[in-house]
């Protein structure tokens, strides 16, 4: 075989390897042959194409022109920035929010499995025109409003959000949200291990019918 590679198609179509001529190989490998050129740049496209021979010596009848793309090879290549759209209300209701446990326990040592139950009265004078339910949970959690379940998930670790506008009632309303310490798992660098991380972060954004919004948490346990 004989591998070319050039900087440009018309080089490559002309015989021009300018980057690379592994030159004629006698060999019976087929795949996985190293490239053994010069360095590579970052972004830049390489044309090659292969000529092959057969053990008489006679030649393939047709080399097909390929390419491929370098990525990025160095830290100082990556010039992008991560984007994303800002909104400043959903930046003001999650300002506040923190991970909290039981009073006096450390999240970072739970008893596996062990469950924990966070509540939160919230009176309403009026039917609410919406009502969400944010949270993120280290383990499983089942979330309940007025004795109704409104979400449950196996081990989730990332925030969620619940429409609860519907379980929400004039008067008083009792949030609950059980929390179930992960259990310690059979296999990786955690198993063997007697304790477990924990923890809730949550609350609750209620609008009125006038369109005022308030944002409630729920209480830090104490056992």
């Amino acid at each position: 075989y004989q591998i070319l590679v050039a900087s440009s198609l018309d080089g490559l179509r002309s015989g021009k390897a300018d980057v690379w001529d592994s030159g004629k190989t006698n060999s019976d490998e087929s795949v996985g042959i190293a490239y053994k050129g010069p360095a590579l740049e970052s972004r830049k496209r390489y044309y090659w194409k292969v000529h092959v021979w057969d053990a008489a010596g006679k030649a393939s009848d047709s080399v097909e022109d390929a390419w491929w793309e370098m990525g990025l090879l160095r830290a100082e290549d990556w010039k992008a920035k991560w984007i994303t759209w800002k909104n400043p209300e959903d930046e003001a209701d999650r300002k506040d929010i923190r991970w909290i446990w039981v009073k006096g326990q450390d999240a970072l040592a739970a008893v596996p499995k062990s469950s924990v139950n966070f509540h939160l009265n919230v009176h309403l004078v009026d039917k609410p025109r919406a009502g969400l339910l944010f949270l993120a949970v280290s383990g499983d959690y089942t979330a309940q409003v007025n004795g109704r379940e409104v979400g449950h998930k196996h081990e989730w670790g990332t925030f969620d959000r619940r429409d609860i506008a519907d379980e929400l009632k004039i008067g008083d309303n009792v949030v609950n949200i059980k929390v179930t310490a992960p259990d310690i798992p059979e296999r990786g660098p955690n198993a063997g291990a007697t304790s477990t991380k924990a923890a809730l972060a949550a609350l609750i954004k209620i609008t009125d019918a006038n369109g005022q919004k308030a944002i409630h948490q729920p209480r830090l346990p104490t056992s």
